[in-house]
């Protein structure tokens, strides 16, 4: 069963839906109570479009397990989707659509000896300290407007604080206020690696793929936007904004170039 409920959601992320049915639907008949095999097929059932069969899968899931977060995130997702979607709305692209956490967790569970060794180089609590402090002081120069000295900043704190979520969230910001934005998306990226995808970091990205042209990639991070909170104020006007830049960009879809252009 767990074996064909990720081999099924692998074939959803590559885009093979059919397949993907096929695969969720046999693990959901060797299993049909299981919590990740019903979160995985309604999944799926959303990018096909099946939202009645999705909702009343995910309701039924979460009558069952109300603090079922992966769930959860689907059915606001596709409440979104529900509720204040246009008709020009399309399902974001598979291939951009991550594993669910249950997933990810049946991938993890090498590279102890690794984290040891990675704990061991950490700075001292002191050096923490100030990089602790440089950060706040850079996140106040980016309120000011003194976007130069920021980065300054944080350059100096990543020395006590290494590969760090907020630093690089707070590198982002300073970007964006200089225009820079291709650096800006580097940097968000990274931040939302080391420690996650909040709601202000999806929709800074939003807003910085859409910029690009990336309209698919804009979209997917609107989606799983909505899956964390379906009802942020900045969501109408995100999509709105995108259906412009769509209308704008009609005729003209996303290639990726050998070099990036810088934007304006």
């Amino acid at each position: 069963r767990d074996y064909l409920s990720l081999y099924g959601a692998t074939c959803r992320r590559l885009g093979l839906l059919q397949r993907a049915e096929q695969l969720l639907s046999r693990a959901l008949t060797l299993d049909p109570s299981s919590a990740p095999v019903r979160n995985n097929y309604a999944n799926l059932l959303i990018d096909l479009g099946r939202d009645q069969e999705a909702r009343s899968l995910l309701e039924q899931l979460l009558s069952e397990q109300p603090d079922y977060q992966d769930a959860r995130a689907n059915l606001n997702r596709l409440q979104f989707r529900e509720q204040s979607a246009p008709a020009s709305w399309t399902p974001a692209d598979p291939l951009m659509l991550a594993f669910s956490e249950e997933e990810v967790k049946l991938a993890a569970g090498a590279g102890s000896s690794a984290g040891k060794v990675l704990a061991s180089q950490l700075p001292d609590p002191e050096q923490r300290a100030m990089a602790s402090e440089q950060m706040q002081l850079a996140e106040n120069a980016v309120k000011e407007g003194n976007h130069t000295f920021a980065l300054k900043l944080c350059s100096q704190a990543q020395i006590g604080v290494g590969a760090n979520a907020t630093l690089y969230r707070i590198a982002a910001d300073a970007y964006i206020g200089l225009r820079r934005f291709q650096e800006a998306e580097i940097c968000l990226l990274q931040a939302v690696s080391i420690g996650g995808a909040g709601i202000n970091q999806l929709i800074n990205l939003v807003s910085l793929s859409s910029l690009r042209g990336d309209l698919t990639l804009a979209n997917h991070y609107l989606d799983q936007a909505a899956g964390l909170d379906p009802s942020h104020p900045n969501l109408p006007a995100l999509r709105e904004n995108l259906n412009k830049r769509r209308q704008t960009l009609e005729g003209r879809p996303y290639a990726f170039q050998p070099t990036w252009a810088e934007q304006p």
